[in-house]
């Protein structure tokens, strides 16, 4: 019975997602001027933009096979803006290395990011 709990649990290990490769992002300090941070990231060849605030994160892929080694490219802020109190948040067109984007920012939560050139 202990042999077949030992081969059972470690079936399940060996069958977890684990991912291939991985890319460790260095963080920006961000100002409450600042309403997204921006960054244009390689990551296995592919092009990612990622825009994150205090609140967390999201991130679209914007073309496959396109660049070298895992970097970041480039980065941008977009500025705070004061909105209105009935407001729920502000959506921003944005043109990002020949990749158009919309970002929503709610307040209080994390950015949303869409691809709108395709």
């Amino acid at each position: 019975m202990l042999i077949f709990i030992i081969i059972f649990v470690s079936s399940i290990t060996q069958s977890s997602d684990k991912p291939s490769s991985s890319f460790e992002i260095d963080s920006i300090p961000i100002s409450n001027n600042i309403s997204v941070l921006i960054r244009l990231v390689c990551f296995e060849n592919d092009s990612l933009i990622i825009a994150s605030n205090t609140y967390g994160s999201d991130a679209i892929l914007v073309n496959r096979n396109s660049c070298g080694a895992n970097d970041v490219v480039s980065y941008d802020f977009i500025f705070a803006k004061k909105l209105k109190k009935d407001s729920s948040g502000i959506i921003r067109k944005l043109a990002i290395e020949g990749h158009t984007v919309s970002i929503y920012s709610a307040k209080g939560k994390a950015p949303a990011i869409v691809r709108t050139d395709i």
